[in-house]
C-alpha cells in the first residue's frame, strides 16, 4: 500500500482539523455560555452590533477552517517546513489564523450588516 500524496493528506488534515476544533470550540462556547450570566461570551466595541453573538456558530466555524486549512498547508510542505523550528511554524499558523481570520471575519460581519439593511456608503457611485 502507498503512503497517500500531500495533497490527500492535507485533505484529510483539514477536514479532521476543521471538524474536530469546530465541535471542540463549540462546546467550549456553549459551555461559557452557561456560565456567564449575561449570555455574552463574545466581547465586542460600544454601541457595535452583536452579529457575532447573534450568529457564533458561523464566526466559529470561520477561524476553526482557517485554523485548518494552515495546518494542512504547514503539512502539505511539510519536507521543507520540517528543517525550520517548531516554534516558527506554530507562530505562523497562529498569525495566518489571527490575521486572515480577522480580514474574513470583518467580511461576515460586514454581510450580517448588510442582511440587517445597513449598506456601506457610496452606493450611488454605482448607479
Amino acid at each position: 500500500m502507498r503512503p497517500p500524496t500531500p495533497i490527500v493528506l492535507a485533505a484529510k488534515v483539514f477536514a479532521l482539523g476543521f471538524i474536530g476544533l469546530t465541535v471542540y470550540c463549540a462546546v467550549v462556547y456553549l459551555l461559557l455560555r452557561e456560565v456567564v450570566e449575561l449570555r455574552m461570551v463574545f466581547g465586542g466595541l460600544y454601541s457595535m452590533f452583536m452579529y457575532h453573538a447573534q450568529h457564533p456558530m458561523q464566526y466559529i466555524a470561520l477561524f476553526c477552517a482557517v485554523y485548518a486549512a494552515g495546518l494542512a498547508l504547514i503539512l502539505g510542505a511539510w519536507p521543507t517546513a520540517r528543517r525550520w523550528p517548531a516554534w516558527v511554524l506554530t507562530t505562523l499558523v497562529l498569525l495566518l489564523t489571527v490575521l486572515l481570520g480577522s480580514a474574513l471575519g470583518g467580511a461576515l460581519w460586514a454581510l450580517h450588516d448588510m442582511q440587517a439593511g445597513y449598506f456601506p456608503p457610496g452606493d450611488r457611485r454605482w448607479q
